[in-house]
């Protein structure tokens, strides 16, 4: 009983360090940036009260907004645009230092990206 008490309060601390590990802004590396023309540079900045902030850095930048959800492995994106669009990211690996994901919604390629933890 003893050990799956302490067990128990493992996993929780993991699953309780995986969200918190998201919390942050995370960008592209620019020179991993060559297999998407145009974009200069991703971010995603995901915020302790659910919100998200996605920067697109092309000759302009564009910024998107919405609510996001983190649970088994995926994040669900809910943009505050007209369309309510919504995109899934799977998410590969996760660290304090980067966050590996793929697109799973149909109109995004579903290659590898790598965002690395801005310091601020």
């Amino acid at each position: 009983m003893r050990a799956t008490f302490f067990s128990l309060i493992f996993l929780f601390s993991i699953l309780s360090y995986s969200q918190d590990a998201l919390i942050g802004k995370f960008c592209s590396n620019l020179s991993e940036q060559n297999n998407i023309p145009n974009i200069q540079q991703r971010c995603y900045t995901f915020n302790e009260d659910g919100s998200f902030v996605e920067e697109i850095k092309l000759d302009v930048s564009i910024i998107l907004t919405g609510k996001y959800l983190f649970s088994d492995n995926l994040i669900t994106l809910n943009y505050d645009d007209e369309k309510n669009e919504t995109t899934i990211l799977k998410i590969i690996k996760i660290s304090d230092k980067k966050i590996i994901f793929k697109y799973l919604s149909k109109n995004r390629s579903s290659k590898r990206i790598k965002l690395y933890k801005s310091i601020q």
